[in-house]
């Protein structure tokens, strides 16, 4: 009988244990749909609601069913809702055993990988911070080192502005210090996630927002602040964010927090000369500029109100549209300074403005290399007056140095029609005495040197040796009046290249 009556015992309380729940599946379509599900009754103490088996079964649980069904009794308690749908209230009443919810709560947050129980304990600790005393918050720090290492990699769809806020609750319940959980701050600094680093500094600044609007904080708050920038690896980590960090979000949420800390704290001499050097860079001295508007932005999102992103976006604009004109002019300028480079350039190596040549020469820069060559042997019989030389020059290697200006080819062109016009009333008073001195002539070319010609940039200039430098200053006069008539039969054919 005994035995029987035994098993009829334990049968009762399996029994017992047993309640029955709303699937997760139908929870999660009640939640899209915006409805509730009252699956128990709302307490104002949910803890002291909490009876002995839950404790039990809390600290032994080790997988995610057990540590998911403890963590829905307990919201059943606190908002009438073991889903968490319902919205829960500012405050419970005290209870004493509120320190050993809380060690439950940094232990699964620590080794915990199921996202509907973490969301459950972050919208918790919020509530928690308002209703129980810092003495109840013994695990603080354990709690930072979870939210801070672990929860901020989370990438799951609305996660992550939970952790924010409740580590600025435990931050702000406990008087823990940032110096303390510096480790973790700069673990967090350089990591390889993008939302890590940028939940980190958009958590120091909104320490420096809740510093001005939260009571507990206004003494607290800018003297903790202080000490931790006033170590040099935060202020390393600080300048390297904003000036190297590829992610917009990153720069600006790091801003946030220079321009924060410059409002609450008083003259800190590294933050100053950081920032000094920070303002160098354009990058960072953009964020900086955004970086006011968007801690206004905060500071009305912390007090109940309401984001304005138009004001924001506004200044960007405005800020491009500055940096796009002077960019614009600065291309400008830097057009006008290679133009008077090129002119002063070519003014040294040919003289008579940007696009004369060498004085000596006869051909400008010429197309084909061949048709230089081709010169060149034809003005070993008889060289062309200077004048001609010149103006040649002047007319074919005008494209090449004055840049391509219409006005300067007009000048050049006219130029050069009255030197030809010119050359060929010299040729016909000089045809008579051509016969008679092309004997002497030919004599007096033979003895001189091979001429060189060497090609610059477009531009042919012929060199002679010392023999015939001083044979033609002794006999320029009879060049001159032998060669007219070889010269009239040159010219046709290059104003016949010419026209081609």
């Amino acid at each position: 009988m005994s035995s029987k009556k035994g098993k009829s015992k334990g049968k009762k309380s399996k029994g017992k244990s047993k309640k029955t729940r709303v699937s997760i599946r139908d929870q999660l379509r009640a939640a899209k749909s915006g409805q509730s599900i009252a699956d128990s009754e709302k307490s104002t103490d949910p803890i002291g609601s909490l009876n002995s088996d839950w404790f039990s079964d809390a600290r032994d649980a080790d997988k995610w069913k057990p540590k998911w069904e403890c963590m829905q009794t307990l919201m059943g308690y606190c908002c009438g809702d073991s889903f968490g749908n319902k919205s829960l209230p500012n405050k419970f009443d005290d209870n004493s055993r509120a320190n050993e919810v809380i060690t439950i709560f940094a232990k699964w947050l620590d080794d915990e990988k199921h996202i509907f129980t973490r969301q459950h304990i972050l919208k918790l600790l919020v509530v928690f911070s308002a209703s129980y005393p810092k003495s109840q918050w013994k695990k603080a720090n354990k709690l930072a080192e979870a939210l801070i290492v672990k929860q901020w990699q989370e990438k799951k769809h609305g996660f992550l502005p939970l952790v924010t806020p409740a580590l600025i609750a435990v931050y702000i319940v406990s008087g823990a210090q940032l110096k303390k959980w510096k480790d973790y701050l700069i673990q967090s600094m350089d990591s390889p996630q993008g939302q890590v680093r940028m939940s980190c500094w958009d958590f120091l600044a909104k320490i420096c927002i809740k510093s001005k609007q939260d009571s507990k904080l206004k003494t607290r708050g800018p003297k903790d602040v202080e000490l931790f920038i006033n170590d040099s690896k935060i202020i390393s980590q600080l300048k390297n964010t904003i000036l190297n960090d590829k992610e917009k979000d990153v720069r600006e949420s790091c801003a946030k927090f220079i321009y924060g800390a410059k409002q609450i704290c008083n003259k800190v001499n590294v933050l100053e000369s950081a920032y000094k050097e920070i303002l160098n860079d354009k990058r960072a001295s953009m964020a900086l500029d955004i970086a006011a508007e968007l801690f206004n932005n905060d500071k009305n999102i912390l007090s109940g109100g309401k984001a304005n992103d138009d004001i924001i976006s506004k200044k960007v604009e405005k800020k491009q549209a500055k940096m796009k004109k002077k960019q614009a002019s600065s291309r400008k300028n830097n057009m006008r300074a290679m133009i008077a480079k090129a002119k002063k350039e070519a003014a040294k190596g040919g003289g008579g403005g940007a696009i004369e040549i060498a004085a000596v020469g006869g051909g400008g820069g010429g197309a084909n290399n061949d048709e230089s060559d081709d010169e060149s042997d034809d003005d070993d019989e008889s060289p062309p007056p200077p004048t001609k030389k010149k103006n040649k020059g002047k007319s074919k290697g005008g494209g090449g140095g004055g840049g391509g200006m219409k006005a300067l080819m007009n000048k050049y062109k006219k130029e050069s029609k009255k030197t030809k016009t010119k050359s060929k009333k010299k040729v016909e008073s000089d045809e008579d005495d051509s016969n008679d001195s092309s004997d002497n002539d030919n004599n007096k070319y033979k003895k001189k040197s091979k001429r060189t010609t060497t090609t610059t940039k477009g531009r042919t200039k012929k060199r002679y040796s010392s023999d015939e430098d001083e044979d033609d200053e002794d006999d320029k006069s009879e060049d001159e009046s032998s060669s007219s008539s070889n010269d009239s039969e040159k010219e046709r054919e290059r104003e016949r290249e010419k026209k081609k």
